[in-house]
């Protein structure tokens, strides 16, 4: 078992992100005027699909988000504030 910390791009709004199964993850912050997670994987396991969601301060939050992990705030230098929320 190799458990790495790797970086996965995010996209505003709701998608979907490929990272191994069982992955860990541990921040989300700007890199670049990019917004990121990074997450503790084991680069071994089979990949899978992950929901996440990046939730603008004053958006409605959808009802099914108690279901998610909330993972962490973003302050980005624009200004905009997001939260960020994982569920496979």
């Amino acid at each position: 078992m190799s458990r790495v910390i790797h970086k996965f791009l995010l996209e505003f709004g709701e998608s979907r992100i490929e990272m191994p199964e069982f992955a860990k993850p541990l921040h989300v912050g700007e890199q670049n005027g990019l917004l990121y997670l990074w997450a503790a994987v084991d680069q071994a396991d089979e990949k899978q699909k992950y929901r996440v969601r990046v939730i603008g301060t004053g958006h409605v939050l959808p009802v099914d988000l108690r279901l998610h992990q909330y993972v962490g705030t973003v302050q980005m230098l624009d200004g905009l504030v997001w939260h960020v929320f994982v569920d496979s």
